[in-house]
């Protein structure tokens, strides 16, 4: 067998553009159209993670060109970018959780733990991937991970709204979770048959499925609803 190597990762860009256009597919009718009505939070936030999945274009094209010198340099703007992401993301958590619409009312809790979960590993794969950096199979892969986690709310929000006969929240829900699984397996069938599966992969697989049995079984308990009231009335 051999280990993975780099070129493995070679078309990363078109891969991160990928989830850039999902992520503006999928929030189009929430964010992207709504520039001017949004408060600051979600601007801010917004931005964030566009401009994420911006730096992860340009750092796989870098890294594809061998213009490692540059990919190092412009990697210091991921430690502005990452904390002011995870910070925003749980300042929103909040909000939504403060929210009095039906929706927020109904759903808040549940997303919640999913984002929770969700913001929890993205620090995590960075943090990762920030370890390994001289190491680029597993470099590559804790980044891509990261641009990953953005396809279960895009695609999910996309199916609710372009999609014929998604009638609720949950059908989308469980259809975007649907796709990033699916999306996942692919690349650890792609890893085996390029002779070693890593570990960034298998990791968000599992991810992902904690998200999915969480938001149909604690989410939706009394106890983490009472948790949630408190966090919004903190």
């Amino acid at each position: 067998m051999r280990l993975a190597t780099p070129r493995s990762h070679d078309n990363s860009p078109y891969y991160f553009g990928l989830a850039l256009l999902a992520a503006v597919v999928g929030f189009y009718p929430s964010f992207f159209s709504q520039l001017g009505k949004l408060d600051l939070l979600r601007h801010v936030h917004g931005g964030l993670a566009t401009s994420w999945l911006v730096l992860l274009i340009i750092q796989g094209s870098l890294a594809r060109t061998r213009l490692y010198a540059v990919h190092r340099v412009l990697g210091w703007a991921s430690l502005a970018i990452v904390p002011a992401f995870v910070i925003s993301g749980v300042m929103l958590i909040r909000v939504s959780l403060a929210g009095t619409n039906p929706f927020q009312q109904a759903f808040a809790p549940p997303l919640a733990l999913v984002d929770f979960i969700g913001l929890a590993f993205f620090a995590f794969c960075y943090g990762m991937a920030l370890w390994h950096r001289r190491r680029m199979p597993l470099h590559a892969r804790y980044m891509a991970c990261t641009a990953l986690l953005v396809l279960p709310p895009a695609t999910a929000r996309a199916l609710g709204a372009f999609m014929p006969g998604i009638q609720s929240f949950e059908a989308a829900f469980h259809g975007g979770m649907l796709i990033s699984v699916v999306a996942t397996l692919v690349l650890i069938v792609r890893d085996a048959r390029e002779g070693k599966i890593l570990p960034p992969y298998p990791l968000l697989l599992a991810v992902l499925v904690v998200q999915q049995v969480s938001f149909m079984t604690i989410a939706m308990s009394p106890a983490w609803r009472a948790i949630c009231a408190r966090l919004a009335a903190g």
